[in-house]
């Protein structure tokens, strides 16, 4: 999905992507992954970007997001 900085500002901390886990991964792991991700571009971004700070990703099932 592309989409230009008009309609998604550098600003905005929110988003959704659908995925699939990889056959033995679990939510767990996932998410252990994710906040990896998350702590990194926290390192590298939060002096120019300083919404970064404390910026986090998370899985969630598709079930427990249907039920929002």
């Amino acid at each position: 999905m592309v989409v230009g900085p008009e309609r998604f500002p550098r600003d905005r901390r929110q988003f959704q992507i659908l995925a699939r886990l990889a056959p033995g991964a679990t939510l767990e792991t996932a998410n252990a992954e994710l906040e990896t991700l998350a702590r990194q571009t926290e390192l590298t971004y939060h002096s120019e970007f300083p919404v970064y700070e404390g910026w986090q990703l998370r899985a969630q099932t598709w079930n427990d997001i249907s039920a929002q």
